[in-house]
């Protein structure tokens, strides 16, 4: 089970840092969850108001501001709670701000002459960068789980020819390239679990899912629109592989719905909450400190069924479509 405190809130908003992260790691630890997930926010200068999307690329900088321990610390914390620690990182995306772009000019992918946004894995020397970053995370941070993510449209790629590939072939190589690196991480660490997330879900292609454990569905996590990508990812995908969050409170506004985990909710709901995300791999978003009590404990007993019972199911089972796929807005079989 994975939990993970995610940064996709307004900006205003935007606490992540590391005693709250460790405040989930202790209520995970009681309620069973067996994965401590750090999302984005964790690298950059060192401000509490920094942009993590205008840094990506500048792995090498830790937020001292809001991890003023170091990330191998927080993830010591979270082994020292007999939890597994998991980091996510953008690894093909460079910011505009990022120092990357000065540091290390020849790895970026351009078209016509214009930044577009990312690092060429079409570029050996690419390859090479983005597998010492991927190791600093398994060794210095000790990740026993990474998130890969990729929040941009690379359009038609890369035309540099500077880059070993030709002008027209640069998406191309640079899908063979990430093919590569994720094989090569694989191959030297294979007990590090790789989760393939690509702005949520919008890049689930076989040579991904080839070299990763497991594929995030999509960003909005709504139970609904949950049932709808389910059904469909699930036409050629085992469930064991399909992995999505419960109805978070951190994408309530994305979800357009009003915040679902309170008090004086029905049971019944949290359950449907909960329940629709375990057809599949089941990941919490939750501030956990500040859920109601019995909320807590109803998880709890959600995760043991999961454990004990239904994971059997969803990882050896075979799957039967019997109804058309569900649609949002109340439309479709349910």
């Amino acid at each position: 089970m994975e939990v993970e405190w995610n940064s996709w809130w307004p900006y205003e908003d935007y606490k992540l840092n590391e005693e709250v992260v460790k405040s989930n790691a202790d209520e995970s630890a009681i309620i069973g969850i067996g994965v401590c997930m750090l999302d984005a926010g964790w690298f950059g200068p060192h401000s509490e108001s920094s942009l993590w999307w205008k840094v990506r690329g500048d792995w090498h900088i830790v937020n001292y501001k809001r991890f003023p321990s170091g990330i191998g610390a927080v993830s010591d914390y979270v082994h020292q709670k007999g939890l597994k620690f998991g980091i996510w990182c953008e690894i093909e995306a460079v910011g505009q701000e990022a120092e990357l772009n000065l540091l290390r000019p020849e790895l970026i992918a351009e078209r016509d002459g214009k930044k577009l946004g990312y690092a060429c894995m079409g570029n050996p020397q690419t390859q090479d960068w983005a597998f010492g970053v991927i190791e600093t995370l398994i060794n210095d941070y000790k990740a026993d789980w990474i998130k890969l993510d990729f929040n941009l449209d690379p359009g038609a790629g890369c035309n540099r020819t500077d880059h070993g590939h030709g002008e027209g072939d640069g998406l191309y190589e640079h899908y063979m390239g990430y093919y590569k690196l994720l094989k090569r991480i694989r191959e030297k660490y294979p007990e590090v679990f790789l989760e393939n997330c690509s702005s949520g879900g919008l890049r689930v292609d076989l040579g991904v899912l080839r070299n990763t454990h497991r594929t995030y569905l999509s960003d909005p996590d709504y139970t609904e629109h949950h049932l709808q990508v389910f059904w469909g990812a699930t036409t050629m995908l085992h469930p064991s592989v399909c992995m999505h969050f419960t109805w978070s409170q951190s994408l309530y506004e994305k979800n357009m719905v009003k915040e679902p985990i309170a008090e004086d909710m029905p049971q019944h709901r949290l359950d449907y909450y909960i329940r629709a995300a375990m057809m599949g791999y089941p990941g919490f978003s939750y501030r956990l400190p500040e859920l109601p009590a019995w909320c807590l404990q109803r998880i709890k007993e959600h995760i043991e069924f999961y454990k004990n019972i239904g994971s059997r199911f969803v990882r050896d089972g075979d799957m039967y479509h019997l109804t058309c796929q569900s649609v949002r807005s109340g439309r479709g079989e349910r």
